[in-house]
């Protein structure tokens, strides 16, 4: 079972963590596959972001090329460098790519919702916020609601 490993930490609708491997073989249908990295660069014009998806700092780099349609950006307002991410793959668009060989061979595109937990360190009341963004509902939990909800990430 290739990039099935468990991932003690999760809760929520984050529960089974994906890996680069498993974003190039299309591994991401199991109910609350998710990518987690931190944002390494952004390109504003193509709505694009670069996530660092490595384990730990001693492994080989490994980025990912995330695309987030404008109308989604929008509502889930500005991402930065340094911000960590936890991406539900749910509705994700998975669009090869071939780029520096650091870089995974493959784009996420989400287009018609997204669902994400952005945590960034060092800012008062911004610690961890948590988006459902679907056109039947869109959801900003506060970060008391995301931490239950997510007790033990990050």
């Amino acid at each position: 079972m290739t990039g099935k490993r468990a991932h003690e930490e999760s809760a929520g609708p984050f529960s089974a963590r994906k890996y680069a491997k498993d974003i190039v073989n299309g591994d991401v249908e199991d109910p609350g596959s998710f990518i987690e990295g931190r944002v390494f660069s952004i390109d504003p014009r193509k709505s694009q972001y670069t996530l660092d998806v490595r384990l730990d700092s001693k492994a080989s780099p490994a980025y990912l090329d995330v695309v987030i349609e404008p109308k989604l950006q929008k509502r889930l307002g500005e991402f930065f460098v340094g911000d960590h991410l936890r991406l539900l793959l749910q509705g994700a668009q998975i669009l090869p790519h071939s780029n520096a060989p650091s870089h995974v061979r493959a784009i996420l595109r989400f287009r018609e919702g997204i669902t994400a937990l952005i945590s960034r360190a060092g800012l008062q009341g911004e610690e961890k916020k948590f988006y459902q963004i679907w056109p039947e509902t869109s959801k900003l939990l506060s970060s008391r609601e995301c931490c239950q909800i997510t007790f033990g990430l990050f």
